[in-house]
């Protein structure tokens, strides 16, 4: 693990520059009594928190102390809102109505820093497709996520009753609607394992609404309705936090991230999941660049790497930019001392939109790969479907991080990390894309059990596994890939046609109809398109097919004078 620096920012920051962004502000030190304070841990820790520290020889230190609050008081004397304070940075997020320049030569401030407007990484939504359930041998009846669970071979893990229990994993994302409700989590719920939850964005307790991503992402860990759905940590207790506003792709969230870690850390987790990532600002003069992605810059970044110094394991989700401009991971994916996870199809081809490596210091990233396309997930109706993306991956491997914790409590959590690398089908042979390829749960617990010091491991492997080279976005456009259909807009509307290709393309300019709903539906089900799958303009509809399974649908067309049904077959 890198030892992390301490941020200094000499920042020239004009008169002119006022306080309606927002602003970290860093202070010098934590008062005069740090050492009386460090002696009494149960005044800012829970107890689970110091017993992790105990149990993995974590010593506590200035930086587990909570911000001094006379310093963040004086702030709001100033005339500033405090949005937020961060003890491992030591400052305080705010925003009002103030010269900068006059704040930063403030006696009790260290230095200033922008808190930037994120564009928010491409995650992929709930999807689209709907299947036949699926019989597994061994303690569960894994139902339709059967193949996504056996493709990291959990099952022996499961077998013997390693299945989280005992273990905490805080999930950070964008809102957890259904998670109170839906059959998937009764056991969850009635068991009493949400030990805490809490919004960021909203300061409240309540984190059951807003974006279903969160529900989904949850599913694929703690989902336990045997013959439908069964989460690779069925047992684990959980802590959900509410870090993003979804509505928007515009956000000021750095500091709930490092807010939401601070907060997992201080309950006593032993695992912190983000299926999260961050590329641009909006001001492009301090959007990241790849030079950025080398595990210290970001704010995010050096939070996760933190929270991994005091013996939380780490997992984050690579990031969906693998066929735009950018390609690369995002941060804080390219954190040193966490689990970064890319995505793979059921064939354990890379899913075309899986993010790339390596860091900007040359390390290999993704780390490892698991299943992110039509990956099972639970949707807030309590609906179980399947969607796109590494942020299904990503939590995926977080699950088999908590059954490792739970067969192996004492061991260090870089531990657990590297015996997931060594067991990849392709670590002698790393690369930029798979990471260290797809892991076995079950040999990792075999090496943790039986291998003291990890670094002694040789494995036996005589060459790469065959891939396939070609990963094929089918949202490219190639001419012969495509099939527009015009809608005319009859009376009778009866537009068929049937589907061999990878996209459809609606066009309603010539009957100068302005689109203004668009459903696609399988038998008397709608189909959660993924936002991935879709680009949209008033005349135009494009959506991708290759994840639909065959069989007939309809798609509905609306405009302000008309509806349309259109009937297509995928083969």
């Amino acid at each position: 693990m890198k030892k992390l620096w301490m941020l200094v920012l000499a920042m020239a920051l004009g008169t002119m520059i006022q306080a309606q962004s927002t602003m970290w502000v860093f202070f010098t030190d934590k008062g005069l009594h740090t050492a009386e304070q460090l002696h009494h841990p149960e005044n800012f820790l829970s107890e689970d928190a110091i017993a992790r520290r105990i149990a993995k020889n974590v010593p506590l230190t200035e930086e587990d102390l909570p911000v001094l609050p006379a310093y963040v008081q004086e702030l709001r004397n100033t005339g500033l809102e405090v949005v937020a304070t961060s003890r491992w940075l030591n400052a305080a997020a705010v925003k009002g109505d103030v010269t900068w320049d006059k704040l930063a030569h403030l006696p009790y401030v260290k230095g200033l820093r922008p808190v930037a407007t994120f564009t928010r990484a491409s995650t992929g939504e709930e999807g689209a497709e709907w299947t036949e359930s699926l019989t597994a041998e061994g303690p569960y009846d894994y139902g339709r996520s059967e193949h996504q669970n056996t493709m990291i071979n959990i099952a022996p893990l499961h077998d013997k009753g390693i299945t989280g229990k005992g273990v905490t994993i805080a999930v950070l994302d964008a809102g957890f609607p259904g998670v109170d409700k839906i059959p998937v989590f009764e056991k969850l719920r009635n068991e009493g394992r949400i030990v805490a939850t809490y919004d960021f964005v909203e300061d409240t307790t309540f984190v059951y609404w807003e974006s279903s991503h969160g529900t989904n992402v949850l599913s694929t860990i703690a989902a336990d309705l045997p013959g439908e759905m069964v989460g690779t940590a069925p047992d684990v207790s959980v802590v959900l936090c509410r870090t993003e506003y979804a509505p928007t792709e515009t956000q000021v969230e750095e500091h709930y991230f490092m807010q939401a870690v601070e907060f997992a850390d201080s309950v006593g987790v032993d695992v912190i999941h983000a299926s999260l990532g961050y590329t641009e600002f909006d001001n492009p003069e301090e959007s990241y660049t790849y030079q950025d992605l080398n595990g210290d810059k970001a704010i995010t970044t050096r939070a996760v790497d933190m929270a991994a110094q005091r013996g939380i394991v780490v997992t984050i989700s690579a990031g969906n930019e693998g066929a735009d401009d950018w390609r690369y991971i995002a941060v804080p994916c390219d954190a040193d001392s966490i689990l970064c996870v890319g995505a793979v199809d059921r064939d354990e081809q890379l899913a075309y939109f899986s993010s790339v490596g390596p860091t900007a210091d040359g390390r290999i990233k993704p780390d490892v790969v698991a299943m992110g396309v039509s990956t099972t997930v639970a949707n807030p109706s309590g609906r179980i479907g399947t969607s796109n993306g590494t942020s299904f991956s990503g939590p995926i491997m977080a699950g088999v991080m908590c059954c490792l914790r739970q067969a192996h409590p004492d061991r260090p959590n870089m531990d657990l990390i590297q015996a997931i690398r060594l067991s990849g089908d392709q670590y002698n042979f790393p690369d930029n894309e798979y990471g260290y390829g797809v892991p076995d749960a079950a040999f990792a617990d075999s090496l943790l059990a039986a291998v003291k010091d990890l670094s002694t491991v040789e494995i036996e492997m005589d060459e790469k596994p065959s891939r396939e080279t070609e990963v094929v976005d089918p949202f490219a456009s190639t001419g012969e890939e495509e099939e527009t259909v015009a809608i005319e807009f009859t009376t009778n509307p009866k537009t068929e046609f049937k589907q061999k290709r990878r996209k459809i393309i609606l066009d309603t300019e010539d009957a100068d109809a302005a689109i203004k709903g668009f459903q696609v539906f399988r038998g008397s089900e709608m189909v959660d398109l993924d936002p991935m799958d879709v680009d949209a303009d008033p005349y135009r509809v494009v959506f991708k097919t290759k994840y639909l399974l065959p069989g007939d649908y309809y798609i509905r067309i609306e405009t302000p004078d008309f509806e349309e049904f259109i009937q297509f077959t995928i083969e």
